[in-house]
């Protein structure tokens, strides 16, 4: 593990004296890898003890916290972009880069680039080595959760257009608009990416899957409800959820509809995976777990709250929290409540695990990191 030196630690101002290093169980994107599975390679064994917390001083989104090295960063609703060391707590810096950054940002470990909203220029790339902003562009307003991929950044907009952005100098490579959008249908479903090809889902109720690399549209497939959910793939297949509560299991080569199910709620987050099972979260307060050949129930279990998160998977062991401020873990194959702690504010953010550490935020401005008994 590389020994991590920051400087930079007076206010807006956020620099390292080295790029990070992204070791594999880190959590450098939203989901944890492109595929945005909500899988964690890290064991984390309950109970869990609170390790620190830390006020953001803004509201958090929907995205969730990045950890790379010993590092987590993570954006508020106020545009800034915050760095905290891992094991300590302790602050590193942070820097403003505009308004509300909603969904997570990415990195590669030397850069930082975060999708902002009601800002002129409104994506960003942040060098951490140098502690200074690289480049700025104006792509319109991004309430996703970026998605980096080679040299390549793919983001869709509340307009209804998704792009392939060259990372080092932020020009546009391709552009792809949602056909026939008079009504300026959105995209506020983050991207994920597999084989070749990059899905989102959209406010017209589709689900589109493009070539990576020309934009091209490869199919479509409409589940007649908006699609606010981040898109979710487990192999060959495609995971999406609507705000109407339709679950939707896609073929990744061709689009088929492989099953379906009517959760009664609405679904805001992806899933979280198990060998033979795909863990969901909604509305409702309900965690379920259904086969991912049939979609099966195999278990369901209600936490009493609603639900906007997606379940993050350890082990035999799924973390979930809810908005009425409470954090739990759930054993993945029985449903049963194994721990359960509470927070100090709503949960409106999915979590990262990585390091040995769940990295948990709340719209309390918190930020607070908790250890299993492993340790």
């Amino acid at each position: 593990m590389v020994c991590l030196v920051i400087l930079g630690t007076s206010c807006n101002r956020l620099q390292v004296d080295r790029s990070l290093q992204i070791h594999e169980g880190d959590w450098p994107t939203f989901g944890g890898n492109n595929q945005r599975s909500n899988v964690s390679s890290h064991i984390l064994t309950p109970p869990l003890t609170p390790v620190w917390e830390h006020d953001i001083t803004g509201g958090i989104g929907t995205g969730s916290p990045l950890v790379v090295d010993s590092f987590v960063i993570i954006g508020n609703l106020r545009g800034e972009l915050y760095g905290i060391n891992l094991f300590t707590g302790e602050r590193k810096g942070w820097v403003n880069l505009g308004d509300a950054i909603e969904g997570a940002p990415v990195t590669d470990g030397n850069v930082v680039f975060a999708g902002v909203i009601n800002s002129g220029e409104t994506l960003i790339a942040y060098d951490l080595h140098e502690g200074k902003v690289r480049w700025r562009r104006s792509y319109g307003e991004i309430q996703v959760s970026l998605l980096l991929w080679e040299n390549k950044l793919f983001f869709g907009t509340t307009a209804g257009r998704f792009y392939c952005v060259d990372r080092n100098k932020g020009d546009m490579v391709w552009e792809f608009q949602i056909p026939n959008n008079i009504h300026r249908k959105g995209i506020r479903s983050s991207a994920a990416l597999a084989s070749g090809l990059v899905l989102f889902g959209a406010d017209d109720g589709m689900v589109y899957s493009l070539d990576v690399e020309t934009g091209k549209k490869q199919w479509s497939f409409s589940l007649n409800a908006p699609i606010v959910a981040p898109i979710s793939i487990n192999g060959d297949r495609v995971f999406c959820g609507t705000l109407e509560g339709r679950f939707a299991v896609l073929s990744l080569s061709d689009g088929v509809l492989l099953w379906e199910t009517d959760e009664g709620a609405a679904l805001y987050a992806s899933p979280g995976y198990t060998e033979n099972e795909v863990l969901l979260t909604t509305t409702s307060g309900y965690v379920l777990s259904r086969g991912m050949n049939n979609g099966s129930v195999l278990w369901r279990k209600q936490l009493g709250s609603v639900i906007n998160t997606s379940p993050v998977v350890s082990g035999q062991v799924a973390f979930v929290g809810t908005l009425d401020k409470h954090l739990y873990a759930l054993n993945t194959r029985t449903g049963e409540i194994v721990w359960q702690g509470d927070l100090p504010g709503r949960m409106k953010t999915t979590p990262a695990l990585a390091r040995g550490r769940l990295i948990v935020a709340t719209d309390s401005k918190e930020v607070i990191a908790w250890k299993g008994v492993t340790e």
